[in-house]
């Protein structure tokens, strides 16, 4: 099973700061997944919601800020005091920490040309895209991508890439992972990426306990889906040692 840290290890650290990234590299995860959005003067920065309120403690949307105005905002008080401190990272600076470590997730949010382009030249210019992958959630944004930064490996959500079990667009995006919510994630979906040459990655939800994580990856693990992402990562992994 390929085993993908959501966010980072954000169990118990806050989500899609350095300090969760580098901690999913520790356990040993198999990808680092974080999320990439643009601010207002169009730098690239490492969060998941349009909004600040959930994870920091700003307030209004992040493509409404400059990077100057986020970086007094504290993303990791919300979790809990000993988080304080923690910040919105840029970009640069996760590519910084994770260019010599895991491979990684970088699910980005934007569909702009321009902010894809900065997307792709900052993998370029840190020399990671042998170890990247990049998925979004509009399918226009992984369609600029396959079209014209050939380079740019893509994970593609299996309804992206597949209309019922016919691989529609697999030819024309050039996968080399697909994605999956659990939700979604029938057998038919499995045999249907594994005839297509391609591992199924299925993203558990966030809100699930320990023990139900655990059950239902032993679920879909003998369903012969190839691997989930979680938050709980480290209930798989010791010290970059599988232990299950």
């Amino acid at each position: 099973m390929i085993y993908t840290a959501h966010r980072g290890a954000s169990d118990t650290l806050p989500e899609n700061t350095i300090v969760a990234l580098a901690a999913a590299v520790d356990l040993g995860a198999d990808y680092v997944e974080f999320d990439v959005r643009s601010t207002r003067d169009e730098r690239l920065v490492v969060i998941h919601d349009e909004r600040l309120e959930r994870t920091t403690d700003g307030s209004g949307r992040v493509d409404e800020k400059t990077l100057h105005q986020l970086r007094p905002f504290d993303a990791g008080r919300w979790l809990g005091a000993e988080h304080a401190g923690r910040k919105i990272p840029t970009l640069n600076e996760t590519l910084a920490v994770l260019k010599n470590t895991a491979p990684f997730i970088v699910d980005f949010k934007e569909e702009k040309p321009s902010l894809i382009e900065e997307l792709v030249l900052s993998l370029r210019a840190d020399d990671v895209l042998e170890k990247a992958l990049v998925t979004s959630p509009h399918a226009g944004t992984l369609e600029l991508l396959a079209a014209d930064y050939a380079d740019v490996p893509l994970a593609v959500p299996y309804k992206v890439a597949f209309s019922g079990v016919e691989p529609v667009a697999v030819s024309r995006l050039r996968p080399k992972l697909l994605l999956a919510r659990d939700r979604d994630v029938d057998p038919s979906m499995i045999e249907a990426a594994h005839r297509a040459g391609l591992k199924l990655l299925v993203s558990l939800p966030r809100e699930l306990e320990a023990t139900a994580v655990a059950l239902r990856t032993r679920e879909l693990e003998m369903a012969a889906a190839d691997g989930v992402m979680t938050s709980r990562v480290r209930l798989f992994l010791q010290k970059g040692l599988k232990v299950m």
